[in-house]
């Protein structure tokens, strides 16, 4: 798997070379959870099909902390309403580092729209499991890609717009703003209700924290399939 790597707009667009299968332990948990599906290899078929079109892609692109207020935060010019933001990244801008790093990744469109033409309600859960599962795969290449070439062996994480009350879904908007052509590349767009599509996508900010944190914690969606730590209380 090769990944390719192009500059664009202060930025790094994530891409692969084509053809893109999934791990072998990815592909062993879907044909266990759809094992009932699979009995003349529809899950099979499927796995195969969406490697020959698979094309995930991530936007990374270094922010500049220009300003912390009470509620608000600017990034590269850009204003965020937020009321966590600013608690998380005063202490990156007073160490004087003032940088963190926006991204979005996606399924990519080639995934969405093969997973939305299918007739059968039962493939398609299947075909987005599918594209979950490639959004885990750029998911996890733009946070090595942020690891290797800024933090190195200091510990950061992310935080998602929509995913907390203290960082609405309104955030989404800045956000793309301030990445711009990148994430205009990544074929990732806002509907009116700041969804993205394709649906299986991601956005947010990476950042330095001298505590271990994730946005899970603070979020009430106990029953959430995405969920990657424990609710504590704030």
């Amino acid at each position: 798997m090769k990944t390719i790597l192009s500059e664009i707009n202060g930025g790094v667009l994530i891409t692969f070379e084509k053809k893109l299968p999934l791990s072998d332990e990815q592909i062993i948990g879907l044909r266990e959870k759809w094992e009932n599906m699979n009995e003349d290899g529809e899950v099979d078929d499927l796995l195969n099909e969406a490697s020959e079109i698979a094309s995930p892609k991530a936007f990374v692109k270094p922010l500049t902390i220009e300003q912390v207020a009470e509620d608000y935060v600017i990034l590269s010019g850009i204003k965020f309403e937020s009321t966590i933001l600013p608690g998380k990244f005063e202490p990156i801008l007073n160490k004087g580092s003032g940088k963190v790093y926006g991204f979005v990744g996606t399924c990519g469109r080639e995934l969405h729209d093969w997973a939305a033409n299918m007739d059968d309600i039962l493939l398609r859960c299947v075909a987005d499991d599918i594209c979950l599962a490639y959004l885990g795969v750029i998911s996890e290449e733009a946070h090595s890609y942020v690891k290797d070439n800024f933090y190195g062996q200091q510990y950061f994480t992310r935080i998602n717009p929509g995913s907390l009350k203290s960082w609405p879904i309104s955030g989404q908007i800045p956000l793309f703003k301030v990445l711009g052509e990148g994430a205009d590349a990544t074929g990732v767009t806002l509907t009116d209700s700041m969804l993205m599509i394709p649906f299986k996508s991601s956005s947010g900010i990476f950042f330095e924290s001298e505590h271990t944190f994730e946005s899970c914690q603070l979020c009430d969606k106990l029953d959430c399939p995405n969920r990657r730590a424990a609710r504590i209380e704030e």
